[in-house]
């Protein structure tokens, strides 16, 4: 994540945890440069972790992603829990009381779990 949202504290390690597991993909799993995305704070604007951002780039994988392909998806930076759901805090995020804020501004976790980046019936 790595930028500041309101209510949230700015956390520097964020962006550093994702830029060390995309250059382990690509330096020791093999994984081409091409095939590894990374978002973060010290990125182009089109590479920020927005709300916008992540989930472009979920969607943009529906069609990459073939049915017995590997899709790898790691966060790293806040994430919170309410009514029972678990929610993603992109770097825009905006925190408040507000289940319907929560989803309008934050990333629902059961929407990447249940197949944003693939059709609803095939689950990753």
């Amino acid at each position: 994540m790595g930028e500041k949202s309101s209510n949230l504290i700015w956390n520097p390690a964020a962006a550093n945890d994702a830029k060390t597991l995309a250059d382990a993909l690509t330096r020791y799993a093999g994984f081409p440069q091409y095939q590894v995305v990374l978002l973060a704070s010290d990125q182009p604007a089109e590479r920020q972790p927005t709300r916008g951002n992540i989930l472009q780039y979920l969607s943009n994988l529906k069609g990459v992603v073939s049915e017995d392909g590997l899709l790898l998806v790691s966060f790293a930076g806040h994430g919170i829990e309410r009514g029972g759901r678990g929610f993603l805090c992109a770097s825009d995020a905006r925190i408040g009381g507000s289940l319907t804020l929560l989803e309008s501004t934050e990333i629902p976790v059961d929407l990447v779990e249940t197949g944003y980046a693939r059709p609803a019936s095939n689950k990753f």
